[in-house]
């Protein structure tokens, strides 16, 4: 009992001495917000004052104060004020450092709407500067605070900017998602405007998703909401939009009458974005029309042509300039079309456009061809070849240009925005502070009464139960103890299934990535044949295509057979010089896109025991491996030799940047390729090396490189067992003497006329398909078409075209064959 009293008197005690100890506390923290509300005040003075520069050295004195007496509070209002000037001066690494600190010290004192606000400022500078994962990351972290407190303002906000990033990315189906939800928070504060805005990106959208009847009725929501408020720029980009449905629909006279609507009000706002616009549309139309109205076209695109150089944008210009330069091609100025193509395809080049490059050189290289400059026309294909790939069409490039417009329409409205939601938050600050002062008075004094009575019941327990929590304790260690030793036991195997779980998901991903990678580019050929009016030319895609991707597929599949012992070798007596034309026939269309070359140095041919198949295999994946690693316009060589040991050195040589030497052995390691992707070290070979390094230890043979930074490499392989078949004729001493002995009769020339227009379509590189047509000749038995087949079969193993069609013309004089 006495205990008992003594304890309640020690918290009475102490009770009553915290009440003064809170009154100094309070008193001291006061004075120093009162100082840091004092300076506070200057920010808000200059704010008003319009003066940043004053703003800025009232921030930082503000800022410095705050960090000196930890007021995480005003740290985050000095730190939000010179986020938001740099933002003003341009300068992105200040702005972002700045807003990050904010945030995190309104986060400190559960500022949950600050903490908010800064994120979204945070992120849209973030997005400004490149950093699209970084940008995502604080937007929905702000979208999470703010929908926490039921913030409708800066939630919307941060919506609408998050889903305008997404949208210029192409990640639609996010976009609409977060476009819906900024309008969905801008309907309950009815801002008409802002809604307006968000239903015509959701139409852009729709249009993009090839959702016409939902593109149309968003655009027309857009138009009801924004009529309502006073004229916006957006209002005229939402008519523009509609009058594009209206022209994909026919309805011509709609279509015209909607843009008039769109001209007044870009008139009325004085807006060239939307001038353009308008212009580029209409220039669209005229030259769709079939036969072109080029007068017309000629008119919007010069109208389009003085904005962009006005804006400064090369990127525009670079389309108006195309539609300006097929007019005057279409009506035979071609000074004119040169002129104006040129220079919109050096303002595309000094900016790095590459969709327009393409575009734009199409147009001009067509221009030279009609002056008789082909040479120059040359030159552009080259150039629009080597881009091409990341080109989809000229469909893709009007898409890109409406994109990139509407996405400049919604920067400068989401300005604006920005603008009056900070002005309306700025008018609660100072009730909010009020409140603040109160609830943290409060908070200090019951803080300091609770930790009293908690520091009483313990003392009072404590001496209740000692002996008795003692003994529990013991017994609960001696437990313990005995159950350490299995807990760690487990933990071991435990955190060792992770770690191999955990390594074949890397593996799963890495080569799931890798497989989709290696088949993009052969499948972009695919889809872009109805480009290719040649048949002949897309036959010969085709094939080497599909045999791309089939030689993908069977790389992987015999990566896992022989990981499980069953791969099958079927060995034959193998020429390798017929394994080399093979695997160069597969290669060629390859090598030709990058003008790399693949000379064969070998000058001996010899016969192997092994798997043609699979060998071919080996040499096109080294081939392909060597002409994707190698600059434009250089070779890659193909060599034979004997080594001093009397082995037979097969190998393939590349002029590319090279491979350490640390990596000569991982590279032919699937799963180590993978973590070396992962980690940011040389680049990635595929699959193909993998399959190379088990199909040649299948057949008893060592494969590996020689190869260092800047000196190229040079993969081979040894093997043991070969013999030599006899040396290959010179291509450049080759000769013809046939054609003495070519002598053939009516019914036979009929025989040879289907054979010879079928061979004419062949090239030197389609071995096995000149191989099946010679071997069918030969059966047709034809006096003295033997020795003109051996010369062929030279020709072809040689890779010598020029002897090849110097050889079927010799034939196609003889049978009289046009």
């Amino acid at each position: 009992m006495k205990e008992t009293s003594n304890i309640f008197l020690i918290a009475f005690l102490v009770l009553f001495g915290s009440g003064s100890i809170t009154k100094n506390l309070l008193a001291q923290e006061n004075k120093a917000e009162i100082t840091a509300e004092h300076l506070l005040s200057k920010i808000k003075k200059s704010l008003k004052s319009d003066n940043p520069d004053s703003v800025y050295i009232s921030a930082m004195k503000l800022f410095e104060y705050s960090k000196e007496e930890s007021l995480d509070y005003y740290e985050g209002k000095s730190t939000w004020q010179l986020g938001r000037y740099f933002r003003g001066k341009g300068d992105a690494d200040s702005t972002i450092y700045y807003f990050d600190i904010s945030g995190k010290a309104f986060e400190k004192c559960n500022d949950t709407l600050n903490t908010g606000k800064a994120n979204t400022l945070m992120a849209i500078a973030l997005k400004n500067k490149g950093d699209i994962k970084g940008a995502e990351v604080h937007f929905l972290k702000a979208i999470d605070l703010l929908g926490s407190i039921s913030d409708t303002a800066w939630y919307g906000y941060a919506n609408d900017h998050l889903g305008l990033m997404l949208f210029k990315q192409g990640n639609y189906t996010k976009a609409l998602k977060h476009t819906q939800m900024a309008q969905d928070a801008y309907k309950k504060v009815k801002h008409n405007i802002n809604i307006g805005t968000t239903y015509n990106t959701m139409g852009v959208i729709y249009t993009d998703l090839n959702e016409v009847p939902k593109a149309e009725d968003a655009y027309l929501n857009a138009i009801e909401y924004l009529r309502k408020e006073d004229t916006y720029v957006v209002l005229g980009q939402a008519y523009n939009n509609l009058a594009e449905i209206y022209i994909g629909r026919g309805e011509v006279d709609k279509a015209f009458k909607t843009l008039d609507k769109a001209k007044e009000v870009f008139v009325e706002v004085d807006n060239d974005l939307g001038f353009f616009s308008y212009n580029i549309v209409k220039a669209s139309y005229y030259a769709s029309l079939n036969p072109p109205i080029n007068n017309k076209v000629i008119e919007h695109s010069l109208i389009s042509a003085d904005i962009a150089s006005k804006l400064g944008d090369f990127r525009i210009y670079a389309h108006a300039a195309n539609f300006l330069g097929r007019a005057y091609f279409n009506l035979g100025l071609m000074a004119k079309a040169r002129s104006i193509l040129e220079k919109g395809l050096m303002g595309a080049e000094e900016n790095g456009y590459k969709s327009e490059i393409v575009m734009v050189s199409k147009t001009l290289s067509e221009v030279y061809y009609k002056l008789n400059l082909p040479k120059k026309a040359y030159r552009l294909l080259k150039k629009q070849a080597a881009i091409k790939d990341s080109i989809v069409g000229e469909d893709k490039i009007k898409e890109f240009t409406q994109l990139d417009l509407q996405y400049k329409f919604r920067q400068q409205h989401l300005s604006d925005s920005l603008k009056n939601v900070q002005r309306e938050l700025e008018k609660d600050f100072e009730h909010k502070k009020e409140l603040r002062d109160q609830q943290k008075t409060k908070a200090i004094f019951i803080s300091i009464s609770i930790l009293v009575i908690i520091i009483a019941i313990f003392i009072f327990a404590n001496s209740r139960k000692k002996k008795k929590q003692v003994k529990v304790l013991n017994e609960k260690n001696r437990k313990i103890h005995d159950q350490k030793n299995e807990i760690e036991e487990s933990a071991k195997k435990v955190d060792s299934a992770y770690v191999k779980l955990k390594e074949l998901d890397e593996y799963k991903h890495a080569m799931t990535n890798m497989l989709v990678h290696d088949l993009k580019n052969p499948l972009n050929l695919l889809v872009n044949l109805d480009s290719i009016e040649d048949g002949n030319e897309k036959n010969i895609i085709i094939n080497r295509t599909s045999n791309q991707m089939l030689n993908l597929v069977m790389n992987l599949l015999d990566i896992n057979k022989a990981e499980n012992n069953m791969m099958k070798l079927e060995k034959t007596e193998t020429g390798l010089f017929n394994v080399f034309g093979s695997a160069i026939g597969e290669t060629m269309f390859l090598s030709k896109q990058r003008n790399i070359k693949i000379i064969n140095e070998s000058s001996t041919d010899f016969n192997i025991l092994a798997d043609r198949e699979i060998l071919t295999r080996v040499i096109v994946n080294l081939l392909t491996n060597a002409i994707k690693f190698s600059p434009s316009d250089s070779k890659v060589v193909l060599t034979t030799k004997i080594t001093q040991r009397g082995q037979l050195r097969v190998s393939v040589k590349d002029n590319g940047k090279g491979i350490p030497k640390e990596y000569h052995k991982t590279i032919f390691e699937k799963f180590k390729q993978v973590e070396q992707i992962k980690s940011g070290g040389i680049k990635s070979t595929g699959l193909g090396l993998a399959f190379c390094k088990l199909a040649v230890e299948s057949h008893g043979w060592e494969i590996g490189v020689d190869s260092g930074p800047g000196k190229g490499a040079e993969f081979w392989i040894i093997l043991d067992r070969f013999h030599e078949t006899g040396k290959l004729i010179d291509n450049q001493d080759e000769t013809i003497n046939t054609q003495d002995e070519l002598q053939f009769s009516e019914q036979e020339k009929i025989i040879l006329r289907p054979y010879l227009a079928k061979l004419s379509k062949f090239n030197i590189y389609s071995l096995s398909e000149i191989e099946n047509l010679l071997t069918a000749l030969k059966k047709e038995n034809i006096d003295g078409i033997g020795i003109w087949i051996q010369e062929v079969v030279i020709a072809t193993e040689n890779l010598n075209e020029e002897n090849f069609k110097k050889l079927l013309e010799q034939l196609a004089n003889q049978i009289n064959f046009a």
